[in-house]
């Protein structure tokens, strides 16, 4: 079941727990581009300026508990546009290393 939230730090947009952002007024999907180490990102608009932000971040932030400032999203089965808030968990920097390194990435 698909459920939706408020983006904590930009109000004008919902993230859902399948990973989708969407406009909160317009309904609009937002399209995710691939930054260069292969994560999904979406530009959110606020104060007229545009701020680029992972989706996988956003996702977890809102759906995932463990958050910390020191820690980061880990994409539990290795697939980086998987952003399902059941694939995300949070990770210290050094747990998130040590999987990398069992798994080869």
């Amino acid at each position: 079941m698909e459920i939706w939230r408020v983006v904590t730090s930009n109000n004008n947009y919902l993230v859902s727990n399948l990973g989708k952002i969407r406009h909160k007024k317009k309904k609009k999907a937002l399209v995710p581009v691939y930054d260069k180490d292969g994560y999904q990102t979406v530009k959110l608009y606020r104060n007229g300026k545009y701020k680029t932000v992972k989706v996988h971040r956003i996702v977890a932030f809102e759906f995932c508990k463990g958050y910390d400032e020191t820690k980061e999203v880990d994409h539990i089965n290795r697939i980086r546009n998987d952003n399902r808030a059941v694939n995300l968990q949070w990770l210290t920097h050094a747990q998130n290393n040590a999987r990398k390194a069992e798994h080869g990435k």
